[in-house]
């Protein structure tokens, strides 16, 4: 929801925002657009008041007028996301203005802490290499990127953040044939059910009282529905951008310092969304593109619309997945892992050196590949038949009951207050078929040639 900020004639009841903070809106016609400042002198004039707003624990009490959109509130630094029970895009003056607004616990940290806080995996339970000394030589370094909720810049390294484009480069668009299992709905439809469902979880409920009243389940309906197809090319939407300096061991072509991932939201031949990947010299960036494109038709259930997140770059230790190793290595691993599981009379028996010891789960770049349900087969650049090495790696979340050890120190404690719709295990609330996961692979030969993804 959109803070809606208005300057009386004569003013009202001042209410005073710390230093430096500033509150925005986007002037539609509940929303003047009004952008205050505290250094500007007088404190800001504010009408309207609603029950309280509460932003990192701080309490405003007095003169907010709220309608139907995100909100935008900064600190003076960072911004800081608060939701509220309202409606969808334009409702909250049909609903009123006088709604307790609650900031969800995971949204952010800005406020009191300032810098987002690192994320730490664990050590493993086991030194599995010192077990099995066969397995050293094939140790790998991957990143792990733990997204969290998040508004990044243009500037930031981030997962569905806005990227840096020059405003003379042409936005990519997809031309290939899409496969709608179910019709397709628009980017504005799964933000606003988005934004309709954390509202919803985020509120105060009394028991046994529906999440969500009449009204808005006809509107959930409403924007579940879909669309028919459009038939034109769809512009792409932004999956990642990384910084090659937040990212060790990432390299590009000579003089590029930036990856830039994008996809089409939809399904294609191999049922994944079909990535385009954009190598760049910040530097010969100007004038910056504000206004991109967006796809007019994206998945039905908006699986592959990557909600804002922040980066925290860590390099852990792989190695290859069970699937990956001579057979009789991963016959060992499993009866050493079973052998544990008989000794501690808990955990995932043969499964423990592939859920807990080899592949870190989540987005990452490099490593192992996170083979599961299929088994590797032989891949082969298309151009010059070099095998392929894993580059990025797109996660349905970051850990999951199989996986608990790798659950990030900074993460381990339950949250303190309503999470809302976003899984903590999951900020960006991407999802590759049934939770599955999605690799890139490049050839190691030439960053011209084209990519493979797989859907693991």
């Amino acid at each position: 929801m959109i803070l809606t900020v208005q300057r009386p004639q004569p003013p009202a009841t001042a209410a005073v925002l710390p230093a430096g903070w500033t509150v925005k809106g986007t002037g539609n016609q509940v929303d003047t657009g009004t952008t205050i400042n505290e250094y500007r002198g007088d404190p800001p004039q504010l009408t309207e008041p609603c029950n309280q707003m509460r932003v990192s624990g701080l309490v405003f009490s007095q003169g907010y007028k709220v309608s139907g959109a995100m909100n935008e509130v900064y600190d003076g630094e960072h911004m800081v996301s608060s939701r509220g029970p309202g409606s969808h895009s334009g409702g909250a003056g049909r609903q009123g203005c006088r709604i307790p607004l609650v900031e969800s616990a995971r949204d952010s940290q800005v406020a009191a802490e300032g810098a987002p806080m690192p994320r730490t995996t664990p050590p493993r339970p086991v030194d599995i290499a010192s077990v099995f000394p066969e397995l050293a030589p094939l140790a790998r370094q991957a990143v792990r990127l733990h997204p969290r909720a998040g508004r990044p810049s243009v500037h930031d390294s981030s997962v569905g953040g806005p990227l840096l484009w020059p405003v003379d480069e042409p936005w990519p668009a997809c031309a290939e044939e899409h496969h709608n299992w179910q019709p397709p709905v628009s980017l504005g439809d799964v933000r606003r059910k988005r934004a309709l469902l954390e509202a919803a979880w985020l509120r105060p409920r009394e028991p046994h009282e529906n999440l969500l009243d009449p009204g808005q389940r006809a509107y959930l309906d409403e924007l579940r529905a879909g669309h028919p197809a459009h038939t034109g090319p769809n512009a792409l939407l932004p999956v990642a951008q990384l910084y090659l300096r937040d990212v060790p061991q990432l390299a590009g072509p000579e003089g590029a310092d930036l990856l830039q991932v994008l996809w089409c939201p939809l399904d294609h031949d191999n049922a994944l969304p079909a990535a385009r990947l954009v190598w760049r010299n910040t530097a010969s960036v100007g004038t910056l593109l504000t206004d991109p494109p967006e796809p007019a038709d994206v998945e039905h259930y908006g699986s592959y619309v990557p909600e804002p997140c922040v980066l925290h770059p860590e390099v852990v230790t792989e190695y290859p997945a069970p699937h990956e190793l001579p057979r009789e290595l991963a016959d060992r691993l499993y009866g050493w892992g079973e052998k544990q599981e008989e000794d501690q009379e808990e955990g995932p028996g043969g499964a423990y050196y592939q859920y807990e010891l080899s592949v870190a789960p989540g987005w990452k770049v490099g490593g192992w590949g996170p083979w599961s349900f299929r088994d590797p087969s032989p891949m082969h650049c298309a151009s010059c038949n070099a095998p392929y090495k894993p580059l990025f790696t797109i996660d349905s979340g970051e850990w999951d009951g199989g996986s608990g050890s790798w659950i990030p120190l900074e993460d381990r404690e339950e949250p303190s207050g309503p999470v809302g719709l976003r899984r903590p295990a999951d900020p960006p609330m991407v999802q590759i078929g049934r939770s599955y996961s999605m690799q890139i692979y490049i050839c190691p030969t030439s960053f011209d040639h084209p990519h493979l993804e797989v859907m693991q």
